[in-house]
């Protein structure tokens, strides 16, 4: 019996695989080559297309030669470990040169680029455009050599583009990159700008222009972000509002006149300059938000979350921590309002209070986690309310709550 460990699978998840992709009924032979199964099973996420290898020994050789991780190969072999059946690759932190060269010319099928933390150029990702136009999720973290070019080059050369990731990247011309997005990249759903100190409202303007299926933006520590920007965001426009147009270009304008509305995940953390009067824009122009994060947004009130429970019905996460105005009240809003709400963190809110978790158990009653952390005035009494309230409730933490006691 051979000594090498046994892979467990899913026998349902095979046949299905099996089922989706081409495989006989009764016969495990393959009936495609490799590199279209690579393709085939690259549309997954890397953590799914992991699960499909382990189903048989051939998918786990499809995955083995499809994903590329230029950190762990040796010198030797680079840059014989790019094949045509590569769909994921990521550079890495080495400093290789002609790297995007090399994966253009013979992994052409990519369609996911982790460039996270690499030296990668403008003139990579212009070489890269030429030729590997089947990537859709590309990975720019902390990459610190680009500039608003590198932004050019992905709107032309990457149409299928669905995940963008510009976090940390500190371009001085963030605004002139994403000018570059608006009309491009239609199918473009996730959009990552953290820690972006240079993103300011101008730019969020182009974002809504010709990205109707953008679904999750992150603009966390974007400290130049106002409620401005949301306003372009949602496309809340009304004849009440005043508008110093001298700040924005006419192309800036123009997308007021659409806006992300299948918008339904957004995270503000640390977004410090945004209002009720934000949050009541996107109410308006995002009715399909089901998470978002506020943390430490200090000018948001028990308003802003009344404007949620009034045009976010199918609201199920919200993360609130050192909203210090938030009382009680802004919890009674969301529990008329927010039915569908499933997990909730409130953490360093002094003002709430029993009352609050109360309201929580009469109208969240699908509540399954909930972090109430640092929350100096609730009690027993309030967890005796949700534990009779939310009876799908599974999962509850209660740090620094000090009037909590073990019974």
């Amino acid at each position: 019996m051979s000594a090498k460990r046994k892979l467990n699978y899913d026998d349902s998840y095979l046949k299905k695989i099996k089922y989706e992709i081409g495989f006989n009924e009764n016969t495990s032979v393959p009936i495609l080559p490799r590199e279209i199964y690579g393709v085939i099973l690259g549309k997954l996420p890397l953590g799914e297309f992991a699960r499909a290898a382990r189903a048989c020994k051939y998918f786990n050789n499809v995955f083995r030669s499809a994903v590329v991780n230029l950190d762990t190969v040796p010198e030797s072999s680079f840059p014989n470990c790019l094949t045509r059946s590569a769909v994921y690759v990521r550079i890495g932190t080495r400093d290789i040169a002609g790297i995007a060269k090399e994966v253009s010319q013979r992994s052409p099928l990519i369609t996911t680029l982790d460039a996270t933390e690499s030296i990668i150029t403008d003139e990579d990702l212009a070489v890269l455009s030429e030729r590997c136009h089947e990537i859709r999720n590309i990975s720019l973290d902390s990459c610190l050599c680009i500039t608003a070019e590198c932004i050019r080059h992905i709107s032309l050369g990457f149409p299928n583009l669905e995940k963008l990731d510009l976090s940390r990247c500190q371009l001085n011309d963030t605004d002139e990159g994403l000018k570059y997005l608006a009309n491009a990249c239609p199918g473009l759903a996730s959009l990552k700008l953290h820690q972006h100190y240079f993103v300011t409202n101008l730019g969020l303007s182009y974002i809504p222009r010709g990205h109707p299926s953008l679904t999750n933006i992150d603009l966390s520590k974007c400290y130049q972000i106002t409620d401005t920007g949301l306003q372009f965001l949602s496309h809340s426009l009304t004849n009440n509002t005043s508008w110093n147009y001298k700040v924005f270009s006419g192309e800036g304008l123009q997308s007021l006149s659409e806006g992300c509305h299948s918008l339904t995940k957004i995270n503000l953390t640390d977004c410090s300059q945004i209002t009720d009067e934000g949050l009541r824009f996107l109410s308006k122009g995002c009715p399909s938000l089901t998470n978002i994060m506020l943390r430490d947004c200090t000018g948001v009130t028990d308003e802003g979350l009344r404007a949620l429970s009034n045009g976010c019905p199918s609201l199920t996460n919200i993360y609130l921590s050192w909203c210090r105005a938030i009382t009680d009240k802004g919890l009674q809003f969301l529990s008329k309002g927010c039915p569908s709400l499933t997990n909730i963190m409130l953490r360093d809110l002094p003002e709430i209070t029993d009352e609050g978790l109360r309201a929580l158990s009469k109208g969240c009653p699908s509540l399954t986690n909930i972090i109430l952390r640092d929350l100096p005035e609730i009690t027993d009494e309030g967890l005796r309310a949700l534990s009779e309230g939310c009876p799908s409730l599974t999962n509850i933490d209660l740090s620094w709550c000090n009037k909590i006691t073990e019974v």
